[in-house]
């Protein structure tokens, strides 16, 4: 589905005077803004991707410049870095899960999307379990990246931001619209539309990036 076609609907259905005062660009940045939360809730991308160890090299970057890491950023962004696999040359095979503690063992982010070795991992093959959002939607006739049974999820959150940008009141209906969505995630999940990711938002948590 295009944007453009799930902005008709939100203008022409039920919400359509809670719309009367947005623009089609205002309505494409809360569903920017709703592509992530959902994402950010479900494990819809991932990759892994394969980094190449340098001697005397502790930082990595997925930010499509490090030659090191060879992720693509043009139609995704990095959400999460959720695990590191690290093969030996015996071939023995360890696995981490990067933390941000005081003094880090083996792993850590410093910033949401540069891996940081605390470790001598030179030898060892390196893979890194990443958690992946699309890139910004910037036209009405880009394609959403979600499947179907995500677009009322969405549409609940779009509703949830274009109220809330005209009244912050959190007892007001901006509110009623984000309790609608968050269970609207708990019934997919418990429906079997789609699992949710017990790494997800406690990860996220614990790293303070939301």
């Amino acid at each position: 589905m295009e944007v453009s076609t799930l902005i008709a609907s939100i203008k022409s259905g039920d919400l359509k005077k809670l719309f009367l005062k947005n623009s089609d660009t205002d309505i494409l940045g809360f569903i920017n803004s709703g592509i992530v939360e959902i994402y950010k809730r479900f494990p819809l991308s991932r990759d892994s991707i394969p980094i190449t160890p340098t001697v005397g090299v502790k930082d990595y970057k997925f930010n499509g410049e490090d030659l090191n890491v060879p992720i693509d950023v043009d139609e995704t962004q990095l959400l999460l870095i959720e695990e590191i696999t690290a093969t030996d040359p015996e071939g023995e095979v360890f696995t981490f899960i990067p933390t941000n503690a005081t003094i880090p063992a083996n792993f850590s982010t410093p910033s949401y999307n540069t891996l940081r070795i605390h470790s001598d991992y030179e030898l060892h093959t390196l893979a890194v379990e990443v958690r992946l959002v699309p890139a910004t939607l910037i036209s009405t006739s880009d394609d959403l990246p979600l499947p179907p049974q995500f677009l009322e999820m969405l549409t609940l959150y779009v509703a949830y931001k274009a109220h809330s940008s005209v009244s912050a009141d959190v007892k007001g209906e901006n509110n009623t619209y984000y309790m609608r969505f968050t269970k609207a995630v708990a019934d997919t999940a418990l429906g079997g539309q789609y699992p949710l990711d017990p790494l997800d938002v406690s990860l996220l948590d614990k790293r303070g990036f939301v």
